[in-house]
């Protein structure tokens, strides 16, 4: 079985950053939580990537986005299958309109 390399975008990191401050401002311990939740997930997905769902959106699904929740927030990541890389593209909070934000 290959592993895969996951590398997180810039967007991704910002999008990390932003829930980390937000989540920081009521508690720390929190924040440190999920922020530790998502790394974790993000790097599970370098184990078999492609058995993850393909978002439902035709557009984006063309584009070979995926998705895998993190408690309330969606990482959406894109699967390089010929450099064994996954790409970690943003972050969201689940109930926001992602087709617009990506």
């Amino acid at each position: 079985m290959q592993i895969f390399k996951v590398k997180l975008t810039e967007s991704a990191i910002r999008d990390l950053i932003g829930i980390t401050e937000y989540l920081n401002n009521f508690s720390a311990e929190t924040a440190l939580r999920y922020y530790d939740l998502i790394h974790e997930k993000a790097n599970s997905l370098g184990i078999l990537p492609t058995g993850y769902s393909l978002v439902r959106d035709d557009r984006l699904r063309k584009l070979g986005i995926r998705w895998a929740y993190v408690r309330n927030y969606t990482l959406y990541f894109t699967v390089d299958e010929k450099n064994h890389i996954v790409f970690v593209e943003n972050i969201l909070y689940s109930r926001r309109a992602y087709d617009v934000i990506l």
